[in-house]
């Protein structure tokens, strides 16, 4: 698709039209092989100091790309909802990211907007990036609420996390966003009235509570994906009955999709936990090259023996499903 440009000049007593003495030299070529995609961005769920990566294809567009300062990134932006996102340690002018492939950058969150619905977007030097809508949009169990990213308050830090059963203690919760509405409190099951907020944090007053908590409960643990990532050695190569013992290095992963064309003898065991919506019948898909395991523990108060619902040990797509009743979280 090619556009001609001309330019005009408004001026007394008639505008007048400016244009290139050569017509080439006023052509602007649009062409599909240089407007990126994104896919999505993982966790789709962000919050302030968060971090999060963005995949998408750069097309064509890294081959326009030269003579970048220190300073630059190969792509202008970032944004979600508008904020934008911090590359500082995820990427830098020396980057580079591969054509008509998927392509990760990771970034942190800086003080974005509180929404349930947020839009990616994503500037390069060819304009904005297109968004493959079919992947980029999330929807809730219910298909009742979608979105490509929404952003929620966060807490860094409550100033007791000790109490009586009298009640009456004020508590201070820190962190961000909790001027964006009405913020209600609850700690160990009770309401904390809520007596003043700010952006950056809320003063609560605890309310009685009829007897002692219960310490002998599981904790679930922190929402998130803990990935031990490994490489070849004797263990590991030799025998996948040993991976639980292979070395490895411990890393944050942002969801349970791995890297591909890394290399041979590699392996990845992803630990979290899956908070089950609704009771009923759930089907889980797994794909890998060469081999991999799914298993799920099925008790909700304390880590079980896990039970293996995949198992994959060929080039395919192996599906099965896993049935069980609703649970407040499993590993």
């Amino acid at each position: 698709m090619t556009f001609w440009v001309s330019v005009i000049a408004k001026s007394d007593p008639a505008d007048v039209t400016l244009a290139c003495q050569q017509k080439n030299n006023c052509r602007i070529l649009f062409k599909r092989a240089y407007t990126p995609t994104i896919f999505y961005i993982a966790p789709r769920v962000t919050y302030y100091e968060a971090y999060a990566e963005l995949w998408f294809d750069p097309a064509s567009t890294m081959g326009l790309i030269e003579d970048l300062d220190t300073d630059e990134l190969p792509f202008i932006n970032a944004k979600v909802g508008g904020n934008l996102l911090d590359f500082e340690f995820g990427a830098d002018s020396t980057s580079y990211f591969s054509a008509y492939s998927k392509n990760r950058v990771r970034g942190q969150v800086g003080e974005n907007t509180i929404a349930k619905s947020q839009n990616l977007t994503m500037m390069w030097e060819t304009g904005k990036a297109a968004v493959a809508l079919q992947e980029a949009t999330f929807c809730d169990f219910e298909q009742t609420s979608c979105y490509q990213a929404k952003s929620v308050p966060v807490i860094f830090k409550i100033s007791a996390n000790t109490g009586y059963v009298t009640g009456g203690q004020n508590i201070t919760v820190q962190g961000f966003g909790f001027d964006s509405g009405v913020v209600t409190a609850v700690i160990d099951g009770q309401p904390c009235t809520v007596t003043a907020t700010t952006r950056h944090e809320f003063h609560c007053t605890v309310q009685a509570k009829s007897a002692a908590s219960d310490v002998t409960h599981a904790y679930a643990g922190q929402h998130g994906v803990t990935r031990h990532s490994m490489t070849s050695d004797a263990n590991f190569t030799l025998n996948w009955a040993n991976i639980d013992t292979a070395s490895y290095t411990k890393r944050l992963a942002m969801n349970l999709e791995s890297g591909y064309n890394l290399g041979s003898n590699l392996g990845s065991v992803y630990k979290t936990w899956f908070v089950a919506p609704t009771a009923g019948r759930y089907r889980f898909y797994m794909t890998c090259d060469d081999r991999c395991e799914l298993k799920m523990a099925t008790c909700p108060d304390s880590i079980s023996p896990l039970t293996t619902l995949l198992e994959h040990t060929s080039h395919s797509i192996n599906r099965a499903y896993f049935t069980n009743q609703r649970r407040t979280s499993s590993p």
